[in-house]
């Protein structure tokens, strides 16, 4: 041990400016490096590089679990010299672990172990990059994740290449404390494979807990995809405590102002509201006019951000709002407008900006797509709006 070298200063300022550690930890950081480890580093081919001077051992992970606090995220992949260290001796439960990366083929299967631990509260897990008897062992491990609170990129362990004649997929047993469900990558969606989705996250979700819901399709130009009926949206209307939607999965809307005016007062709590908006620019027609807008800033008091294909038409545009919902308007925090493909011609532009800024005070980007003039006609929009 004559030989081994403090912690690297370089090594401390990368920790240091990890957004994860709070100040405690950071105090902590001093007396970590005076301690000797067991590792060096030195200069190959203008590249630095850390290197083992010998295997690790069960023993030299003793003072890591005293210093185990710091620990708060692991990553690596396998190009890399980590795994092929860690693997000869991995450590056993690090609890404070929060997120866990690996990108792993599955030539180190000792380093699933951490998958294990009890305290994992947001891994981010590739099924595709193990071997079927890699997957089954993650899959049966998973009843340990006694505090998973978040999963990201976890794929199904298989590809559906596999099963060219599976016609049904059932998912059973969710935790009725799920907050954050997402779907993605719908292929062939039909209208009643929609409705059947929506009714599912119904029946198989807590209505007070959910927070996030996204319901992607396949944007593929040769796959078809539904148009939004409300009757669809009907099951989702229980989940008063959503604050991100993102219904992305259609090639049209089609609620009306009414409709629209229905679901606002369905999520008084949301924050982020996701329409496909690009459908318009498909020849898909939406009732929806301007007025739908008001619905929601007056019912979505927390609503920064809202995706939605309009109507623009000379005679659909309302007129001003009454000057007692405009003071009662003055502070809601909408500040991101996405109207996609919305057609809008410049002799509008000016009635619409006045009544943008009536819905939406504190407006300060409007989205949109299609033609070149139609988006140089909302970018007038936005400089009108911001010329009162």
């Amino acid at each position: 041990m004559a030989h081994l070298s403090p912690l690297p200063g370089e090594i401390i300022e990368r920790i240091c400016t990890d957004w994860s550690l709070g100040k405690r930890d950071l105090c902590r950081l001093a007396r970590v490096s005076k301690e000797r480890l067991a590792w060096k580093e030195f200069q190959t081919d203008n590249v630095r590089q850390i290197v083992m001077l010998r295997p690790l051992t069960e023993e030299d992970w003793v003072p890591v679990y005293k210093r185990s606090g710091l620990v708060k995220t692991v990553y690596f992949n396998e190009s890399g010299w980590l795994p092929a260290m860690l693997w000869q001796c991995p450590p056993q439960v690090l609890d404070t672990i929060t997120r866990y990366r690996p990108d792993l083929t599955g030539s180190y299967v000792k380093l699933l172990d951490l998958l294990l631990s009890p305290n994992l509260s947001l891994p981010r897990v590739d099924f595709a990059s193990y071997s079927g008897m890699q997957m089954q062992a993650l899959i049966q491990s998973f009843g340990r994740w006694t505090s998973l609170k978040s999963t990201d990129q976890i794929t199904l362990p298989f590809a559906s290449s596999e099963f060219p004649s599976l016609l049904s997929l059932g998912l059973y047993n969710i935790s009725g404390r799920l907050q954050c469900l997402r779907v993605g990558q719908l292929w062939h969606l039909s209208q009643e494979d929609l409705a059947s989705i929506f009714q599912a996250v119904h029946d198989h979700t807590a209505h007070d807990m959910l927070k996030e819901l996204r319901v992607e399709g396949y944007h593929g130009l040769s796959q078809p995809r539904p148009t939004l009926q409300y009757r669809d949206l009907l099951p989702l209307g229980v989940f008063f405590n959503v604050t991100h939607v993102h219904l992305n999965a259609t090639v049209g809307v089609q609620l009306t102002d009414n409709e629209h005016a229905k679901v606002a007062l369905w999520w008084p709590n949301v924050e982020v509201l996701e329409y496909d908006a690009r459908s318009i620019s498909t020849g898909m027609a939406t009732p929806a006019t301007l007025q739908s807008l008001a619905h929601y800033a007056q019912c979505c008091p927390k609503l920064r951000q809202l995706s939605i294909p309009l109507t623009t038409l000379t005679e659909n545009i309302p007129g001003p709002i009454s000057n007692s919902m405009s003071v009662g308007l003055r502070g809601h925090p909408m500040c991101i407008l996405n109207v996609g493909g919305s057609q809008l011609d410049d002799e509008n532009v000016e009635r619409v900006a006045r009544y943008l800024l009536g819905v939406f005070p504190s407006l300060a980007r409007v989205r949109c797509g299609g033609s070149s003039l139609n988006m140089e006609a909302w970018s007038l929009v936005m400089h009108t709006m911001l010329a009162h």
